[in-house]
């Protein structure tokens, strides 16, 4: 071929058009115009940033969007708008907590340089409960539910003046006894050593009774009705609950709730994720304090106190914790550390339980172990950046997002 054919093919080929692609649903078609045209450079936008208050909403509302508006939310934060309405829900809740994570202010208003308190109130729980002496694998049942409501602003307890504590505190204090089920009869051994009488437990109302006048009390005192009528346009003030260890939630409340015919072994969602004083204490004065047990009588010697009432009696153990909140300030940063999750879903937390053999553990080292293991709900630790992205409050035992999404696609 000359040089002559060769330039004439070129010149063929350059007045020949593109050949057009169809419409696709997955990107714009670009369509050739005049070739001599510069190509066009549009800079970069990023999406518009939401504050705190519109990221939060978003992510509490996000269970209820319809696949429409999941595709919108995403498109304007310009992520990927394809997949399931599952798949796209999780997408923006990652995104969200990620924006989340970097608005959070962590000064206290309260108390310079030290950590913000996460939560409005604090409820203090700490049972009692049917008990043998040197008898460990027992089948306990509580006979005491006390609360003690504590206000994390004013760092106080709410309620009513009481004058027998050493430091002069504002108390709101809930306490019913609960009638036993499998060991109606309390041993004389724990007689002795909660307080708790047989005339006291008699008289008591069963467990879910107790959970719901517990339910009534708390409930009185975290919403707030701005009309001043308690209409169902009630505020709910955060608030988190507070253990003295795992077992109160983990071991003793799981039991009642795989007795009770009202629960059926599942464990109501806000007692679920809790604060164990014991991790708090421990992450803040382990490096200035020699610290080989942490039970309640040591933290409060580091705290400068004295227990004050009587050991073992369910009320006065829970104000006693209350004083103990004192480390706030401190510094110390009250989160939610802990969780029960179904054991099925454990797997994607780090667990308490460590893969360890049993061989030469005492029996009461044996018994913890075994209810760790074989509950149907297991206590999994939760960490600083899952607590502050909110990925904490996600229910892992049950269909709930599910549930929802039919919901909102049936409106």
């Amino acid at each position: 071929m000359s040089l002559e054919e060769l330039s004439a093919l070129i010149s063929e080929a350059s007045k020949r058009k593109p050949k057009e692609r169809k419409e696709g649903t997955r990107r714009p078609l670009r369509r050739y115009e005049d070739p001599n045209e510069p190509l066009r450079c549009e800079g970069y936008q990023a999406p518009a940033k939401k504050d705190q208050n519109e990221i939060s909403d978003l992510l509490a509302k996000s269970v209820f969007l319809t696949k429409a508006n999941l595709q919108k939310e995403l498109e304007e934060l310009q992520l990927n708008t394809g997949g399931t309405s599952q798949q796209m829900r999780d997408r923006l809740k990652r995104r969200l907590r990620k924006d989340l994570l970097s608005t959070r202010e962590y000064e206290d208003e309260f108390s310079r340089n030290k950590l913000r308190q996460h939560f409005d109130f604090l409820v203090i729980i700490d049972f009692e409960c049917t008990c043998e002496d040197e008898v460990v694998d027992y089948p306990f049942e509580i006979i005491e539910f006390p609360a003690v409501l504590v206000d994390t602003h004013q760092k106080k307890i709410v309620g009513v003046f009481v004058l027998h504590f050493i430091l002069p505190l504002q108390v709101s204090r809930f306490r019913t006894f609960v009638r036993p089920k499998v060991n109606p009869v309390l041993s004389a051994f724990c007689v002795e050593l909660t307080g708790v009488t047989q005339a006291d437990v008699d008289k008591a109302p069963r467990f879910s009774e107790a959970v719901l006048k517990f339910h009534r009390w708390l409930f009185s005192h975290v919403y707030v009705y701005p009309s001043g009528q308690h209409d169902f346009g009630g505020l709910m003030k955060s608030y988190a609950i507070v253990t003295d260890g795992p077992w109160d939630l983990g071991k003793f409340f799981q039991l009642e709730c795989i007795r009770s015919e009202r629960y059926n072994a599942k464990i109501p969602h806000h007692f679920r994720a809790y604060i164990n004083i014991r991790r708090v204490f421990t992450l803040k004065y382990k490096k200035t304090h020699a610290l080989s047990k942490v039970n309640l009588a040591g933290m409060l010697a580091v705290l400068g106190m004295e227990f004050e009432g009587r050991e073992h009696c369910g009320l006065d153990d829970a104000m006693n914790l209350a004083r103990a909140i004192r480390m706030m300030e401190d510094g110390a940063e009250f989160r939610i550390n802990e969780k029960l999750v179904a054991a099925e879903y454990a797997d994607k937390y780090t667990s308490f339980v460590p893969t360890i053999s049993t061989t030469g553990m005492s029996t009461a080292e044996r018994d913890r172990r075994k209810w760790r293991l074989n509950l149907p709900y297991r206590i999994v630790n939760i960490c600083k950046d899952r607590f502050m992205t909110g990925a904490y409050a996600d229910c892992d035992s049950c269909d709930e997002d599910a549930n929802y999404e039919k919901a909102a696609n049936r409106k």
